[in-house]
């Protein structure tokens, strides 16, 4: 072949390795997932969710809530329902931007705001067949608050409230329940600045109730999305990992002394309800003594919860009491003392404060082959308290004393019994054999 011939051949088949090669490029292309798009503000976020800058202008300000916004706000609650944990805390303002609400609203419309106060009023709203359909939204609530420190009055749109409020039973639906919540701005329903009333939308109404777990502004409403012997889920997560950060905020003295009788030295909490009723039980503040055979660390992998709530570890303790009936209580803690120990097959004695969380359900080891699970009352607490032995068997030998003293007071009460009947018998006897020989006689007679 001539030169120029090579030459034709050479250039078809660097033709065709350029043409393979776009081809490459362009499948490579195709095949990787386009870049997220970039987020500096929870108004991105809302853009993404189908709430975006046009329906947002859609609301107008210095005016209650129309009908004409109806559509606007199903949809900016629609788009508060896909808010993660992370998402709300990611973009929360903690300062009231009092001034710009005033003044230009519609420059802050879509912020997120940290609301705290007490709710005074919680009425039902329903959707139109379509829009509830449409939304998967048969129902959302308008909750009239007033904020701490100046009684600001505010309106939140949430989709849920505490179940615990039963507005059922509260014909006129007023309340006066510590409250708050993580707040969407979307409008000023109000047209002077001496009659502001902004108006949120919000995922949920948050419940602090006047009781330990409140005081540490831990949202008890969250509890209603637990469900109860299972293994820990997604919707337990939220609750779960605020009761953590809420426990890292307690004061482990404070708990140990709350969950003691001065009076009548260490009160005894029976694990029974645990087992059997903890529906009733999520929240409640009580402290258990015994023996933890298991000890060990947990990583929390989710950065949102590290970077936002504080919590990048915590200890699973598995703990077996008198009463447990050879069942484990599995308490989780932020902190151990100096000198734990950690691992499986322990047998070290300590008290734990903390606050119920739920029956949950954990693989075991298969066995036959066929797998294994194991309920156990799960508590959340701060820290723990190593107990001597003598301390430790305290529980079990108070039991024992007061069933060796009820059985002595018994065994005594039934030997006075009978040495009663016995004389009573004998008594009898005699007045038989004294009325027999006055009748022989008078027989005889």
């Amino acid at each position: 072949m001539s030169r120029s011939g090579w030459a034709i051949v050479g250039g078809i088949v660097l033709a065709a390795a350029i043409g393979q090669c776009a081809m490459n490029v362009a499948r490579a292309a195709a095949d990787e997932p386009p870049e997220a798009p970039k987020l500096s503000s929870a108004a991105d976020l809302l853009d993404l969710y189908g709430a975006d800058g046009a329906r947002r202008a859609e609301f107008f300000d210095g005016r209650p809530v129309s009908d004409a916004e109806r559509e606007p706000l199903l949809r900016m609650l629609n788009a508060a329902r896909r808010f993660t944990l992370g998402d709300w805390y990611r973009w929360l303002e903690q300062k009231l931007p009092w001034s710009a609400w005033s003044e230009k609203p519609e420059s802050v419309r879509g912020q997120v705001i940290q609301l705290r106060g007490r709710v005074r009023r919680v009425t039902v709203e329903t959707p139109n067949e379509e829009q509830a359909e449409r939304y998967d939204l048969p129902r959302y609530y308008r909750c009239e608050l007033t904020l701490s420190g100046d009684e600001q009055p505010v309106v939140v749109y949430a989709l849920t409230v505490p179940k615990a409020w039963k507005l059922d039973e509260t014909p006129d639906k007023t309340l006066d329940e510590r409250s708050g919540a993580k707040g969407i701005f979307i409008k000023l329903a109000g047209a002077a600045p001496e009659a502001l009333a902004p108006v949120f939308v919000a995922a949920r109404l948050a419940w602090y109730p006047d009781n330990e777990l409140g005081h540490l502004g831990m949202d008890v409403g969250l509890f209603d999305e637990v469900e109860n012997r299972t293994r820990l889920q997604a919707s337990d997560s939220e609750c779960f990992f605020e009761l953590l950060a809420a426990v890292g905020r307690a004061n482990d003295r404070e708990l140990s002394q709350l969950t003691r009788d001065e009076k009548q030295g260490e009160p005894r909490y029976p694990v029974e309800p645990l087992f059997n009723r903890p529906q009733s039980c999520h929240g409640e503040l009580l402290a258990l003594s015994g023996t933890a055979r298991r000890v060990v660390e947990i990583r929390v992998e989710n950065p949102d919860v590290v970077r936002f709530l504080g919590v990048d570890h915590y200890y699973e303790i598995g703990l077996f009491t008198v009463d447990s009936q050879g069942n484990p209580i599995t308490f989780c803690v932020r902190e151990l003392p100096a000198g734990m120990p950690r691992g499986e097959n322990l047998s070290e004695d300590v008290r734990i404060p903390g606050f119920f969380f739920k029956v949950w359900s954990y693989q075991l080891p298969e066995k036959d082959g066929k797998a294994q699970h194991q309920l156990a009352p799960l508590v959340v607490g701060r820290a723990l308290s190593r107990l001597s032995p003598m301390k430790a068997n305290t529980s079990f030998s108070t039991v024992v004393m007061i069933v060796l003293v009820t059985g002595m007071v018994l065994l005594a009460l039934g030997l006075w019994w009978l040495n009663a009947s016995d004389r009573a018998a004998r008594r009898k006897l005699a007045q038989q054999h004294e009325s027999d020989v006055r009748f022989d006689h008078f027989g005889k007679e």
